[in-house]
């Protein structure tokens, strides 16, 4: 039996798969995290234009986080990792697309990537919408508030 009292959302990890033994989301103590998503398309598909690599890794966020009923504007801190660092100013300009102010804290990190970019958040989750999403019986309302 696990003494953990944090949640998983198994709908996030059907919807945005990611790699190895992790989870897409996690939440604990009204607060979720996401692993890395990239914007990478389908295995052997040929590389996209950096721009529809950040709007698909920002998509793929934003459907991560609704399956635990968080939104991009509850989004606290966003960690952006790019291949590139000097395509910040290209990764900001996609970023207005979804974000207005004020913006969430931002890490840059550079990194050995295969895509151009990945993005992780950390964000205020929505007890109720948590309850309703893992289910009633998974996980207690204390355990996220």
């Amino acid at each position: 039996m696990s003494s953990r009292h944090w949640a998983s959302s198994p709908r996030a990890q059907e919807s945005v798969p990611v790699p190895g033994n992790a989870s897409t989301v996690v939440m604990y103590a009204g607060m979720c995290w996401t692993a890395s998503i990239t914007g990478e398309g389908d295995a052997g598909a040929p590389a996209a234009p950096f721009d529809v690599e950040c709007r698909r890794a920002i998509q793929r966020l934003r459907t991560a986080l609704s399956t635990v009923g968080t939104v991009l504007d509850d989004v606290l801190v966003l960690t952006v990792a790019l291949r590139d660092p000097s395509m910040l100013a290209a990764f900001d300009q996609v970023m207005g697309e979804f974000f207005t102010a004020p913006y969430p804290a931002r890490t840059l990190i550079g990194a050995p990537l295969q895509g151009e970019l990945s993005v992780s958040a950390q964000a205020v989750c929505r007890a109720e919408a948590v309850l309703r999403r893992v289910g009633a019986d998974r996980v207690s309302k204390e355990t996220l508030i």
